[in-house]
């Protein structure tokens, strides 16, 4: 392994970054924005339309998904359309599908979004306050 005070002394190694073989891999794909200021709710799809709609907590979120938080239990793939409000009255209506689910003391389901919205990956960067990632 390459340690950096090495490479500051040989300029034509200073790119060479071989040290970052050696750092776990991150698989995320999209930052994870942590918010307060969004007001969440999901509307469940129905076979025959949409039910109305159900309160949750919104934990993270990003532009290919979020982590939500519940007291009603859903199911695993569930397909449903997350509704998020902005403080300035900007609205986002993203069909998802629930991917993962734990249970604490409410119950935390990981959802992916239909697609990568763009969109709302530049407008949770503009309107972000507080700079807390995840």
């Amino acid at each position: 392994m390459t340690d950096i005070t090495e490479l500051s002394e040989n300029s034509d190694d200073l790119f060479k970054l071989d040290f970052i073989e050696n750092l776990p891999e991150n698989k995320r794909f999209a930052v994870r924005y942590i918010r307060s200021n969004i007001k969440a709710s999901v509307l469940k799809v129905r076979l025959f339309g949409f039910g109305k709609p159900l309160g949750l907590d919104l934990l993270d979120i990003s532009s290919k998904g979020a982590l939500i938080s519940t007291q009603k239990k859903l199911k695993k793939n569930k397909k449903l359309t997350l509704i998020l409000e902005f403080e300035d009255g900007k609205v986002f209506e993203i069909k998802s599908k629930i991917v993962r689910f734990e249970k604490n003391q409410t119950y935390h389901y990981g959802v992916k979004f239909d697609r990568f919205h763009n969109e709302l990956g530049n407008y949770l960067l503009k309107t972000q306050d507080d700079l807390i990632f995840r």
